[in-house]
């Protein structure tokens, strides 16, 4: 039996799919994947290349992403 909370975790996303879940653009998802690509450093989740012009992204890896984007307040962080 498929786990649902595990199977939507993994589910691949489009480009598109991607920047409405991370409020940004797909062009510059592709720009940030091309210079990974290349061998440069950039920001941006981790994709999958699943062959020439099929780029997807782990839904796990975007939310990862997010979350080690998020900026959390010195004083928050000792009343935790």
């Amino acid at each position: 039996m498929i786990d649902m909370e595990e199977f939507e975790q993994s589910e691949l996303l489009t480009a598109r799919q991607t920047s409405q879940l991370a409020t940004i653009s797909a062009n510059t998802l592709h720009e940030w994947a091309k210079r990974r690509d290349a061998g440069l450093d950039a920001p941006g989740p981790p994709h999958v290349q699943l062959g020439p012009g099929a780029r997807r992204w782990l839904r796990s890896d975007v939310i990862a992403w997010l979350e080690s984007c998020r900026v959390v307040n010195p004083s928050d962080r000792k009343r935790a």
